[in-house]
């Protein structure tokens, strides 16, 4: 059933007419499914058992997906300028080597500057004040990730694609970018994160912070799957 709502995303009393439950009975199942896969979030969704030789050890960039804005809480913050429209973003690295999400971060209002998520606060407000939660503060010494034009700004942690570079560093940065495209379609393929905007409310209201909990909640249930299904047979491509 839950499967089926991520695919659809339907309204739950649409879904009455095929399972034959109250659609709070369906809500109740649907979020309790998604907060058992969630369990198992950190222990498949790890930063770390990366190969020894690696020096670039995931490609980073943040996804964004459609919301309905929240009437208690409108503004600037929420417009993504990927769809034109209100959405939240997450911060999303995959391994370079092997087929492993090894990061995520959000929800964020998808406003929020990819560098800004990372550093975990802004530039302007120093170092000492930035989160100390962010992927800016996990990076090892002497490691980096890749990410686009978006990340300019920490080349001591993060690779950009600069004009200097041969060309086989190009490709191989591009390949790395094109390989996370490939697991954000998977995402996007689900209805609940690439069809209509997401709509469901929290379980104790309707305000942004509660349904950024809700979302959330899906999308790192979503993660653990896609994460097993890596496993199971259907790998991202080799770089």
């Amino acid at each position: 059933m839950t499967v089926y709502w991520w695919k659809t995303y339907e309204k739950e009393k649409q879904m009455e007419s095929h399972w034959k439950w109250h659609p709070e009975t369906i809500q109740e199942i649907l979020y309790s499914v998604c907060e058992q896969l969630g369990e198992q979030y950190n222990d498949k969704i790890i930063f770390g058992d990366f190969e020894a030789p690696q020096v670039y050890l995931a490609s980073i960039d943040c996804v964004h997906f459609e919301w309905q804005e929240c009437r208690t809480d409108p503004g600037g913050k929420w417009y993504s300028h990927k769809h034109n429209g209100p959405g939240v973003s997450y911060e999303v690295c995959v391994d370079t080597v092997k087929d492993r999400i090894v990061w995520t971060n959000g929800p964020y209002p998808a406003a929020s500057h990819d560098i800004t998520i990372f550093r975990g606060g802004t530039k302007k407000n120093g170092k000492a004040t930035w989160k100390k939660s962010s992927l800016y503060h996990q990076m090892p010494a002497g490691k980096r990730v890749v990410g686009d034009s978006g990340y300019v700004g920490e080349p001591d942690k993060i690779s950009t694609t600069l004009a200097g570079h041969s060309s086989e560093t190009k490709e191989l940065f591009a390949r790395f970018k094109s390989r996370q495209e490939t697991l954000f379609r998977g995402y996007k393929a689900l209805g609940i994160m690439g069809g209509e905007p997401f709509r469901n409310k929290g379980k104790q209201g309707g305000g942004s912070t509660e349904r950024m909990a809700v979302h959330k909640l899906v999308f790192r249930a979503i993660t653990v799957v896609m994460q097993y299904n890596m496993e199971s047979g259907r790998p991202l491509f080799d770089v």
